[in-house]
C-alpha cells in the first residue's frame, strides 16, 4: 500500500486559493493578449492580390472553341470581380470609420455586415454561383471550399460561419483574396489541363533596393509621402500600390525617374509595393494623427508664475511650420521651430492647446507654482538700478511683476523712526526730502513691498530692501 500525506484544512484551502489565483492569472494573460498577428494580414493580402492579378491575366488570355469552357471563363471572371467589389466595400468602410491599430482586431464588419447583415446573402450567392458554373466543366469538388468547409478535425460548417464568424477586420481582405485565388486557380487548372507556373519575383526591402530613394517612414496626418523611383533600365514604368490600391507615379525628368506623391487620408499603417520588371519592393510606412507630444529629456518643465520654461516638441507627432499653433488662456506661449517657450500667468494647473485650422486637436496640462519673492531694486526713471540718492521708483527685476505699493521706515542713528506709505511704486517727495536731509548712518528700510502680475489677479510680497546712507 502506498503511503498518504495528511494536510490541514488551512493548507488545503491555501492550495486551492493559490490554484484559483493561477487560473485567474492565466485567463487574464489570455484575454489581454494583444493579438498583434492581425496586423500582418494587410501585407498578406497585398501578396495575394499580386498572385490573383497574374492568374486573372492568364485567364483573360485563354481561348477555346468549347462554349462551356468559355462560359466558365466568363462566370469566373465575373465572380472574381464581384468578390473584389465586396473587398472594396470593406476598404471603404475601413477608411470611413478609421479602422487601424487596435480596431483591426474588432469584428464588427464580419458580424454586422456579413453574417448578420445584407452582405452575407451576396457572398453566399457568388460562391454558390461559382460552384454551379465550375461543375459544368470541372471534375474537382470545390464544395469543400465554398459550401460546407471542414476544419482540422473534419467538422463541417456553413461557409459564411466558417470564414466570417468573429473574423477580425484586419483579416477580411485576405479572406476575400483567398476566394478569388480558389476560383481563378481551379478554373485555370481545368481549362488548361495542366499545373500553373507561378510568377517569380526578386523580393527587395527598402534597405537593399537601389531603385527607390530612402523615404520617410513616419508621417503626420496631412503630410505627403514623396518618393523618387529610379528604374535601372529606361522605359520601364513602375507599378506602385499602397494598401493594395494602384497609385500613379509621374515622370519627373528625361533620365527615366518617376515621382510618387501620396497624401494619406487617415492615420494607420500603410503597405507600399513598387514593382519594376522582375524586381518587387515591399515596404511600409506609418501615419500618426497630429498630437501634442514632447520630449521630456530636452524639456524644462519646472514652471513658475512669471518664469519661462521650455517644451521641446516631438517631430513625429507635431507638424513643422505654422500648421499647428499652441495657445493658452493663462500662459503666454511662443513657438520657435520645435521649441515652445511658456510663461505661466497664474498659479496652479493650466492648459496649453494645440490648434489646427481653428480647431483644438490636442491639449496638455501643466502646473505652475509661485516663485520665490522676486528681487526688487531702486531704479531711476529709465529703469536702471541706482543708489538711493538718484532713485525714482521701486521696480522688480522680473518685468512680469510690478510694484503696486510699499512702506518705508527711516531710522536715524539715535534710534528715531519715521514711517511712510507709498500707494504707488514711486518714491514720495517726503521720502526724497528726508533722504537729502538725513544724517550719515541713517537707515532706510523699504518693506511690505507688494507686487502684482502683468495681467493682475496675483499679488505677492517682495523681500525688504535695507540701505544705509
Amino acid at each position: 500500500m502506498g503511503s498518504t500525506i495528511t494536510i490541514s484544512k488551512a493548507k488545503n484551502f491555501s492550495f486551492k486559493k493559490l490554484s484559483f489565483l493561477y487560473l485567474v492569472f492565466i485567463l487574464f494573460i489570455f484575454f489581454s493578449s494583444p493579438g498583434m498577428y492581425v496586423m500582418q494580414y494587410s501585407g498578406v493580402a497585398v501578396t495575394q492580390d499580386l498572385l490573383n492579378e497574374k492568374l486573372l491575366n492568364d485567364l483573360r488570355g485563354f481561348n477555346s472553341v468549347n462554349p462551356m469552357e468559355l462560359a466558365l471563363k466568363t462566370s469566373t471572371m465575373k465572380a472574381a470581380s464581384e468578390i473584389e467589389a465586396l473587398e472594396k466595400e470593406y476598404l471603404d468602410f475601413a477608411n470611413q470609420t478609421g479602422v487601424s491599430g487596435d480596431r483591426l482586431r474588432e469584428n464588427n464588419f464580419a458580424e454586422k455586415k456579413i453574417r448578420k447583415g445584407e452582405l452575407g446573402p451576396k457572398v453566399k450567392a457568388i460562391l454558390t454561383g461559382y460552384i454551379e458554373s465550375y461543375s459544368t466543366v470541372g471534375i474537382k469538388d470545390v464544395k469543400s471550399e465554398f459550401d460546407m468547409p471542414e476544419d482540422f478535425v473534419g467538422s463541417k460548417f456553413p461557409v459564411i460561419d466558417f470564414y466570417f464568424k468573429e473574423t477580425p477586420n484586419g483579416v477580411l481582405p485576405s479572406v476575400f483574396e483567398h476566394f478569388r485565388t480558389v476560383m481563378l486557380y481551379n478554373t485555370l487548372l481545368v481549362l488548361k489541363k495542366k499545373d500553373l507556373e507561378m510568377p517569380k519575383f526578386e523580393i527587395l526591402t527598402l534597405d537593399n533596393s537601389d531603385f527607390i530613394q530612402k523615404m520617410k517612414r513616419n508621417l503626420i496626418l496631412g503630410e505627403k509621402l514623396d518618393v523618387v523611383i529610379r528604374p535601372q533600365k529606361k522605359g520601364i514604368l513602375p507599378t506602385v500600390k499602397i494598401n493594395g490600391g494602384l497609385v500613379e507615379s509621374k515622370p519627373i525628368n528625361n533620365n527615366g525617374d518617376y515621382r510618387l506623391v501620396y497624401t494619406p487620408k487617415q492615420a494607420g499603417n500603410y503597405s507600399l509595393e513598387v514593382k519594376i520588371g522582375d524586381s518587387r519592393l515591399l515596404s511600409s510606412f506609418n501615419v500618426e494623427s497630429p498630437a501634442f507630444r514632447f520630449i521630456h529629456e530636452t524639456s524644462n518643465l519646472r514652471a513658475e508664475v512669471g518664469g519661462k520654461f521650455t517644451i521641446t516638441l516631438d517631430s513625429n507627432f507635431v507638424p513643422k511650420g505654422e500648421r499647428a499653433q499652441f495657445v493658452s488662456q493663462t500662459a503666454a506661449v511662443e513657438r520657435k521651430g520645435m521649441v515652445l517657450t511658456v510663461v505661466p500667468e497664474k498659479e496652479g494647473k493650466f492648459e496649453i492647446q494645440m490648434v489646427e485650422n481653428g480647431k483644438v486637436i490636442d491639449r496638455a496640462v501643466f502646473f505652475a507654482s509661485l516663485p520665490r519673492p522676486p528681487k526688487v531694486s531702486l531704479m531711476d526713471i529709465y529703469g536702471n538700478p541706482v543708489q538711493l540718492s538718484k532713485a525714482n521708483k521701486l521696480e522688480s527685476d522680473n518685468v512680469f511683476w510690478q510694484v503696486i505699493d510699499f512702506d518705508v521706515a527711516i531710522v536715524s542713528e539715535n534710534g528715531n523712526v519715521k514711517k511712510f506709505h507709498s500707494a504707488t511704486r514711486f518714491l514720495r517727495n517726503e521720502i526724497r526730502e528726508l533722504e537729502n536731509n538725513a544724517q550719515k548712518n541713517t537707515t532706510f528700510i523699504f518693506e511690505n513691498i507688494r507686487l502684482t502680475s502683468q495681467k493682475g489677479g496675483i499679488t505677492m510680497m517682495a523681500s525688504p530692501i535695507i540701505m544705509v546712507k
